[in-house]
């Protein structure tokens, strides 16, 4: 079967819990009312090869496709193909999946199991930042008097969280589990009481390098740019005005572009 998608968060790869590795990216398909997995067995395969090099945002179009409401899987003999005639995607779910409604540290604790959400509270303690070939991974806590729950940062959301003890913050996008809340790809980490500034953009990094992407302001400022922002560098023209948050290392927490005239 033929399926229209829209990518809502990057194929990647995944280690299996008896061995192995299989794919996974979330989308939503052309009329669709809700964001779903789409998996693939062989991630050795051509349309692997092919997904994981797509950014989020990307309609395609996949052939031999098999599956139903909940979720959708590849087949061998699938292909992708990303020049294709435009179609429809419900904004509103996809925007409400990256960032899903803010909750309090007790309605957080007090959630059903998988639900996806975005949580709000005080930052107690953080754990040390691990990093080896295979994965990324910091733990913080968020405090509120008695209360007090680990949130689990893997991939870009760790390696771009700083030192946020005391801070007041909003994660965005992160699942509970167990007593747990664990990231996904979509989660950022944003500190509140950062001042928002403006400036000029006049070079940008190669995102093929990885990120975080080198950023150049017009008065020599560096910044480095998160992939969690989902700020996609390659759509700009340059100079371009950008209102952004940074931490004091210059990385960035938020950021848009603004109408600007060179």
């Amino acid at each position: 079967m033929l399926k229209k998608m829209y990518i809502v968060e990057k194929f990647e790869k995944r280690k299996r819990t008896k061995g192995g590795y299989f794919g996974v990216g979330m989308i939503i398909e052309e009329g669709g009312k809700m964001v779903i997995s789409c998996y693939i067995n062989d991630v050795e395969s051509p349309s692997m090869s092919k997904l994981m090099t797509l950014e989020t945002g990307v309609k395609v179009i996949i052939t031999d496709v098999i599956g139903g409401n909940d979720c959708l899987r590849l087949t061998a003999k699938s292909k992708v193909m990303t020049k294709v005639a435009n179609f429809n995607v419900d904004m509103g779910v996809v925007n409400n999946f990256i960032r899903p409604e803010v909750v309090s540290l007790s309605e957080a604790k007090g959630s059903p199991q998988k639900k996806r959400i975005s949580v709000q509270g005080c930052v107690v303690e953080m754990g040390e930042y691990v990093c080896t070939d295979s994965y990324k991974r910091r733990s913080i806590w968020l405090g509120n008097g008695d209360t007090k729950m680990e949130v689990v940062l893997w991939g870009e959301a760790a390696a771009s969280t700083f030192d946020l003890v005391a801070n007041e913050v909003i994660i965005t996008a992160v699942v509970v589990q167990g007593i747990q809340l664990r990231s996904t790809p979509s989660t950022v980490v944003e500190a509140n009481g950062m001042d928002s500034v403006e400036g000029v953009i006049i070079a940008v990094g190669d995102t093929s390098d990885g990120y975080p992407v080198d950023i150049y302001l017009e008065t020599e400022e560096c910044l480095r740019l998160p992939e969690s922002t989902h700020f996609d560098i390659n759509l700009i023209t340059l100079p371009c005005g950008v209102e952004f948050s940074a931490d004091s290392s210059g990385l960035i927490s938020e950021i848009k572009m603004l109408d600007f005239e060179e």
